[in-house]
């Protein structure tokens, strides 16, 4: 039995075991080969059915009968019973279906070739030359069609071939003649070369089927994914047709828009967005209706271009990527892509970028911006008649309120002050909060001087009404200086500059009124010319120390490190607070020695601490602009022997704005020397979301204003959030600066916040005045009394119900 198996492993093997060793995927292809078979028996019995008709009407005559009935017999009986077999799919494709075997279509093989191998050897001998040559067509034929109909299951073809051949040689043989012995070697060259062709195209027709499995398995893999991929992400597959409407919107797809398929199928990207100001559009960096409309009509890819949205939940920030798709026929059909919700960061960097702009407490422009307008407003006055004037104002007895009844109260005095302010000056202008108490303010006067003074006039009058809050009936006033505009030579900073000459006149002059700048008032220059020759001795004379305000780990209370602060001890003036000295230092150049001297003192006293403590020294902008900063930093670290992991570097993003390769790439030399680097008052200057790609930050440290603000504002809770979800995405140590309240701690302690600084802790101290070295009692059981904990979950519920 074993050689008979081999023998027909050899004539009929099985392809597909040997092309594919996994059983489903053979099952799956072997349906494929006996469907294709199936689907080729019906014209394959139609012309066998011909053949046997012509073949009895030939040999009719000349044929002994009894042979000519008894193979018409069984080629009539092959065709009946290939028809029966087939009565219900005439006309019909069959699909395929997993089997186990080809051995039908081999067995069906068989019987035709045995069926027409029979014809010659039975009636061969006895035919005349005519009927030689039909008996000869017709068996080629059978055997050539045969062969190629059963192509798809080439084991079946091969034993027609066999079967048919066999027949004719065996037929042929017996002769002697030598034309008949060629003939013999011809068909066993064409039998052979048949089967060959045939194996090949039984091969190719295998392997068409399994990369059709392949691609089909593939698409359904991928279609998992997708359906996974919109189920778990914010991301959503989108696709529109050759006429730019959305099609096939998905399920997360209506669910982001607030919208069902019926209507998004309506709709356009177009006719998603919202109209919105070309400013705002900008500061989002939002692409405008017209570009993107030519963008979609030129067919070109796009990549993560934002849109404003209008939908049902209010507007909406989209980030679109997609590419034009095409036909069958090379045609445009649309376009595919990915789109994501980036609303809540969108509407964060906005809030950052606008309080970048604008006075967190008051909503009037900050100092930047207004130099800013102030610039631009300046640049058209040149070319008209038109009068403009700077007004600064400093209101007087306001320190007493911050004094006497506290800073909340004071705070909404100025919040009333900048609403009163911005009553008077209207459309005409625009104010700005300096920081503090001082405001100033633009404003286009047609009259001249005469308008300017009038609105002076109405400001003092309207900051001396009385300010009611919280049971207190308060009195303040405003000292207002002048500056006009001079349309050839002016620019905002002298402007501003002037202004502030004529306050300093008007409070020397008795307060609550306003003064006009002039060229004599040199008081105050004279004054700021002393000030810099007292400040230029002050580090040889040993009146500038040091001050330390410590930082701690939220969670325990460890302290970490402290922050250098300098402190002016002048003979004269007393102590000189450092917003005075530091911006006088930067304009002179005298911040480099001053610098030199806080990191070399900050490094020889740090000396002494515990192991494990950073000292943090600020860095000025100035101190910036030179590579020499390296070479001091390295020179006070070996001078006084501190590991350079000891030292952090404190920066304010707005040292990034005026040359930031420069920049960024000194920060990168001083962090190779080993010291760390934080960015400091972070959320208040202009560019801190760029930067912290371009530069990997150690250390961001929140401005105390959104720390203060928290527990009052929502909105400054969300950027507090947003800044350290940020953060924790880029791996970054937050810190939080001012604090000074239990709710404070529990608050940052329970948005992520890892360290903190404030008067909660300790103000700074001398050296010798620090006693605190071990940790502070701010762990959550110390500080999170119930109606702490209760206040924080109740400024967090109004932050979320905003949202919602």
């Amino acid at each position: 039995m074993k050689p008979l198996a081999q023998l027909w492993d050899l004539i009929a093997p099985d392809q597909i075991s040997r092309f594919v060793p996994n059983d489903e995927v053979g099952d799956m292809l072997r349906g494929h080969q006996t469907a294709a078979t199936m689907n080729a028996t019906p014209p394959m019995l139609l012309a066998m059915a011909l053949n046997v008709a012509l073949t009895i009407f030939v040999l009719n005559g000349s044929a002994d009968p009894v042979l000519l009935a008894i193979w018409s017999v069984f080629a009539i009986g092959v065709v009946l019973v290939g028809a029966w077999g087939h009565r219900k799919h005439f006309g019909k494709v069959l699909t395929p279906r997993p089997t186990r075997s080809t051995r039908k279509p081999v067995r069906n093989a068989m019987v035709l070739g045995m069926v027409w191998g029979a014809l010659p050897l039975m009636f061969f001998h006895d035919a005349n030359t005519a009927e030689r040559v039909f008996i000869t067509c017709v068996v080629a034929g059978m055997m050539g069609g045969g062969a190629l109909a059963l192509s798809y299951v080439s084991a079946a073809s091969n034993v027609l071939v066999l079967s048919i051949g066999i027949g004719c040689f065996v037929t042929m043989v017996q002769y002697s003649d030598p034309v008949y012995l060629v003939c013999c070697m011809l068909l066993v060259n064409y039998s052979y070369a048949l089967m060959k062709s045939v194996r090949e195209q039984g091969q190719r027709y295998i392997e068409s089927c399994l990369s059709e499995h392949q691609v089909r398995d593939s698409a359904e893999t991928i279609g998992l994914l997708l359906r996974e991929f919109e189920d778990n992400s914010g991301d959503w597959i989108w696709e529109t047709n050759a006429d730019g409407f959305f099609r096939n919107p998905s399920k997360r797809f209506c669910e982001v828009s607030g919208r069902d398929a019926v209507d998004l199928e309506t709709m356009t990207i177009l006719t998603l967005m919202e109209d919105i100001p070309q400013v705002e559009r900008r500061r989002a960096n939002v692409i405008d209706e017209e570009n993107l409309r030519q963008l979609i009509a030129s067919r070109q890819q796009f990549r993560e271009i934002t849109i404003c949205v209008s939908s049902p939940f209010g507007r909406k920030w989209w980030v679109f990527s997609g590419h034009s798709v095409k036909d069958a026929r090379g045609n445009p059909a649309g376009y595919k892509g990915v789109c994501s919700d980036i609303s809540d960061r969108k509407e964060a960097e906005l809030k950052l970028a606008q309080l970048a702009r604008q006075d967190h407490l008051t909503g009037l422009f900050n100092r930047t911006e207004f130099t800013t307008r102030l610039n631009s407003r300046l640049g058209s006055l040149r070319s008209s008649e038109e009068f403009l004037g700077v007004l600064y104002l400093d209101l007087d007895k306001f320190k007493n309120i911050n004094d006497t009844l506290g800073h909340a109260i004071g705070d909404r005095v100025l919040i009333e002050v900048a609403k009163r302010i911005g009553e008077v000056v209207g459309l005409n202008g625009v104010a700005s909060r300096f920081g503090g108490d001082e405001f100033a303010v633009f404003v286009e006067a047609p009259g001249g001087l005469q308008d300017i003074e009038t609105i002076s006039e109405k400001l003092i009058a309207a900051v001396q009404r009385p300010f009611t809050t919280d049971g207190h009936q308060l009195m303040i006033g405003t000292s207002i200086g002048i500056a006009m505009a001079d349309r050839v030579s002016d620019n905002a900073e002298r402007l501003i500059h002037a202004a502030d000459l004529a306050l300093y006149r008007a409070k020397a002059d008795g307060r609550g009124c306003f003064k006009l700048y002039a060229e004599h008032m040199d008081t105050a220059l004279r004054e700021r010319r002393a000030m810099e020759g007292e400040l230029r001795s002050a580090v040889a004379n040993g009146e500038l120390e040091l001050h330390y305000q410590p930082l701690a780990e939220i969670e325990d209370g460890r302290v970490i490190g402290f922050e250098a602060l300098v402190r002016w001890n002048n003979p004269r003036r007393g102590q000189v607070p450092p917003a005075k000295f530091i911006p006088l230092a930067e304009e002179t150049g005298m911040i480099h020695d001053i610098g030199d001297w806080v990191i070399r003192q900050a490094c020889r006293d740090a000396t002494g601490w515990p192991a494990h403590m950073k000292v943090s020294v600020n860095l000025s902008g100035k101190q910036l602009t030179s590579f020499k900063m390296v070479q001091r930093v390295l020179d006070a670290l070996h001078e006084s022997g501190l590991p350079p992991q000891r030292l952090e570097l404190e920066v304010t993003e707005s040292v990034l704005i005026n040359d930031p390769e420069t920049t960024l790439e000194l920060l990168r030399n001083l962090r190779e020397l080993g010291v760390s680097i934080a960015l400091d008052d972070f959320g208040t200057g202009y560019s801190s979301l760029s930067y912290l790609v371009r530069f990997p930050f150690d250390k961001l440290k929140i401005d105390s204003s959104f720390v203060q603000g928290a527990a009052e504002s929502p909105e400054n809770l969300a950027i507090v959030r947003s800044i350290l979800s940020l953060a924790g995405y880029l791996n970054i140590t937050t810190l939080a600066e001012g604090i000074e309240t239990r709710e404070h701690i529990e608050l940052l302690r329970s948005e992520g916040c890892q360290q903190v600084q404030g008067f909660l802790l300790d103000k700074p101290m001398p050296q010798n005045a620090l006693h605190q070295f071990s940790r502070y009692p701010i762990a959550g059981e110390e500080v999170a009394s119930d109606a702490t904990r209760a206040k924080v979950i109740s400024i967090q519920n109004r932050l979320n119900q905003n949202r919602r």
